[in-house]
C-alpha cells in the first residue's frame, strides 16, 4: 500500500468510469498524504485545457471524503511538460513528507 501519493497533470479523463469505480470501492484511509495538481494550460491536443481541469476537479471531489490529507492545486498557466513538473516537484515532496510535521507544530 502506498502511503504518500502525488498526481501531477493527470489524464484522469482517459478511463473515467473505471477510475470512479476504483476510488468509490477502495478504502483509502491508510494514505498519509496525497497531492493532486492540474495546470490551467494543459492542452495536449487530445484534450482541451478546460476538460483536463474539469476532470481533475471531478477526481478531487471523489477523493475529498476518502483521503484525509489531500491537497489539490490548480496551477495558473501550468502546462503539460516535464519542465513544468520539475519546477513544482520540490514543493510537492515538501508537502508529502513534511505534512505531519507541519500539522503537529500548529
Amino acid at each position: 500500500m502506498f502511503k504518500k501519493i502525488a498526481c501531477m497533470s493527470s489524464a484522469f479523463w482517459f478511463n473515467e468510469e473505471k477510475l470512479k469505480q476504483c476510488i468509490e470501492s477502495s478504502d483509502l484511509h491508510l494514505i498519509d498524504s496525497m497531492y493532486v495538481d492540474i495546470g490551467t494550460n494543459e492542452d495536449t491536443g487530445r484534450m482541451s485545457s478546460e476538460d483536463y481541469l474539469q476532470c481533475n476537479k471531478w477526481v478531487n471531489s471523489l477523493l475529498t471524503n476518502k483521503v484525509s490529507n489531500l491537497k489539490f492545486s490548480v496551477i495558473e498557466n501550468g502546462v503539460h511538460t516535464g519542465k513544468a513538473w520539475r519546477i513544482r516537484f520540490p514543493a510537492i515532496l515538501d508537502y508529502l513528507y513534511n505534512y505531519e510535521i507541519n500539522e503537529k507544530s500548529r
